[in-house]
């Protein structure tokens, strides 16, 4: 008589062994995407949080360290100054001590496109009337480069 279980028993031990290996490989890779989108997300908060505690307190120089050139250039642009610095000075030497302190913690909340190219910081309700930042990552740091 012939033996008709035999690769049937050789296929069980292969998932016996295999199984777990697939299952722990995949729970890693979930772990590590899950991980990492935290630390975007984390990075993302800090340089929006950052970035209105600046702008509320008029620091030009650490305010436009957050922001690409060309959201630089179009501040300088719009608010008829020379360089970010002077165009942030002057975007908010007309408020109050109150309105400066409501525009720097005026951080709402984050997230990220799918494609995680762009971060959104929503804002709270603050004397400029900005209710979103657009932030992209370039070298590693969360930059602005737009908002409305």
């Amino acid at each position: 008589m012939t033996r008709t279980n035999g690769p049937s028993r050789r296929l069980l031990v292969t998932w016996w062994v295999l199984g777990p290996l697939i299952v722990i490989w995949a729970a890693w890779t979930l772990f590590s995407t899950v991980r990492g989108t935290r630390e975007d997300l984390g990075g993302l908060e800090t340089s929006g949080r950052t970035f209105l505690e600046s702008l509320g307190s008029g620091e030009g120089g650490e305010t436009c360290a957050l922001m690409t050139r060309t959201a630089q250039s179009e501040l300088a642009a719009t608010q008829g100054e020379g360089t970010c610095p002077q165009a942030v000075e002057a975007l908010v030497a007309p408020l109050s001590e109150a309105e400066r302190r409501e525009l720097a913690g005026s951080y709402a909340s984050r997230f990220f496109t799918r494609d995680g190219a762009i971060g959104h910081i929503g804002v709270n309700s603050n004397p400029l009337q900005i209710s979103e930042l657009l932030l992209s990552e370039i070298d590693g740091k969360w930059l602005v480069n737009d908002w409305h």
